[in-house]
């Protein structure tokens, strides 16, 4: 028997930049351990299957209005995944105001590591098993700057809020979405979540646009949902989007 604790793997993607949306938006799709390589061997089918090209990898930005159709049927193949609970995802919406820092010398990137810590130390909480073993997967062209440094302040924080004795911990590694399709899968849903909280961004008389638009009305229809640009439902552990509000310094939505 093994003594190796449970493993969950969080990948993670991110959306927004500064001067160019309103809300910066960090998601991450989860699996559990011992299922992920069937659960990417299989994305990779179903990928496959639904005609969309093996050649392209899967980014919401770079969604081909070509493709829409086949990306409809994959998104909402995914979102019947995390509804039965095969997958999860999590993702905290922030101003992009509070993501800066008084000091303006610093640069965006440093400011983040903030707001990682609070959504690291939130996302998927009540799906880790106590004395789990959490691995956030980061896109490596995340620019977020001493991912070991991040790791061990949020490792701490974890241990503070539980009287100093923490019932999981958490590894922080870098990846690329070429190499992993759930990687790809985060960033679509990311993406998603993004695209429905910065409406200003986004010209609508564009076929591009038109086609995010109803790649994203597919899946609020698939989730049961109205909006994704509000907290979603309580009840709704395994798709979880939540607000940030800074006056009160926690997520008003906390998983």
């Amino acid at each position: 028997m093994s003594d190796s604790p449970p493993v969950f793997h969080a990948f993670i993607d991110e959306s927004g930049k500064d001067g160019a949306s309103e809300k910066f938006v960090i998601g991450a799709l989860g699996v559990h351990g011992e299922e992920i390589r069937e659960c990417s061997k299989w994305l990779v089918d179903q990928k496959r299957k639904f005609g969309l090209p093996d050649d392209r990898e899967l980014h919401f930005s770079g969604l081909n209005p070509i493709y829409k159709n086949q990306t409809i049927g994959f998104m909402e193949m995914i979102c019947g995944q995390i509804l039965v609970g095969n997958m999860s995802f999590s993702a905290v919406v922030y101003p992009i105001a509070d993501c800066r820092h008084k000091d303006h010398s610093r640069k965006f990137a440093e400011n983040l590591s903030v707001q990682y810590q609070v959504y690291f130390r939130n996302a998927f909480s009540k799906r880790i098993e106590p004395g789990s073993l959490v691995r956030f997967i980061m896109d490596e062209n995340s620019g977020v700057p001493c991912l070991k440094t991040l790791e061990r302040c949020v490792n701490q924080g974890i241990a503070k809020r539980h009287g100093g004795q923490a019932p999981y911990a958490i590894e922080l590694f870098e990846s690329t979405s070429k190499s992993t399709i759930l990687l790809q899968v985060s960033d679509m849903l990311t993406g998603i979540v993004a695209f429905r909280n910065n409406p200003k961004r986004s010209d609508l008389t564009k076929p591009k646009a038109q086609a995010k638009l109803e790649v994203a009305r597919s899946v609020e229809r698939a989730l049961g949902v109205n909006s994704l640009s509000v907290n979603t439902p309580w009840r709704m552990i395994d798709f979880n989007v939540w607000h940030y509000n800074k006056s009160l310094e926690k997520p008003r939505s906390q998983i």
